[in-house]
C-alpha cells in the first residue's frame, strides 16, 4: 500500500475502523476494518482477525459512504484529522439518519472533543 495519511478513525468491541487518504497527491481514499473479536472467542487456538478494506476509492463521499456501513458515529472516535473536522461533523447526522440511530448528547460532546470544537 502506497504512503498514507489518517483520517478518521473510531473504536468498537474488539476493533476499528479507519479512513485514510493516499500522500502521494493522488487523493485516493481507502476504508479499512479490523476486527480482532474472532482471536478472542477461541481462546484455545484463536482465529484471524477479520479485515474488510474498501480498496480505493477516488472521492471523500465514496469513501464516507462506504464507512457507512457500521454505524460509525455511534462508536469511540480515536482521531479526526484537523482538515477533515468539518467534513466528519457534517458527516455525522447524514450517517445517523441513513441508519435510522437517535441523535444522542454523549456521542455527540465525544465527537465534539475529539475534533477540538467541545465548550470550554
Amino acid at each position: 500500500m502506497p504512503a498514507v495519511k489518517q483520517l478518521l478513525s473510531v473504536a468498537g468491541e474488539g476493533g476499528g475502523i479507519d479512513l485514510v487518504q493516499e500522500e502521494n497527491g493522488a487523493g485516493r481514499f481507502r476504508v479499512v476494518m479490523l476486527d480482532h473479536t474472532p482471536t478472542f472467542l477461541d481462546e484455545v487456538e484463536g482465529g484471524p482477525p477479520s479485515r474488510r478494506d474498501s480498496g480505493w476509492l477516488a472521492t471523500w463521499e465514496e469513501a464516507i459512504e462506504f464507512f457507512g456501513q457500521w454505524p460509525w458515529p455511534m462508536l469511540l472516535p480515536r482521531y479526526v484529522a484537523p482538515a477533515y473536522v468539518d467534513r466528519v461533523l457534517a458527516a455525522i447526522p447524514e450517517a445517523l439518519k441513513r441508519k435510522n440511530l437517535p441523535e444522542l448528547r454523549y456521542p455527540a460532546e465525544r465527537w465534539l472533543r475529539v475534533c477540538g470544537k467541545a465548550e470550554k
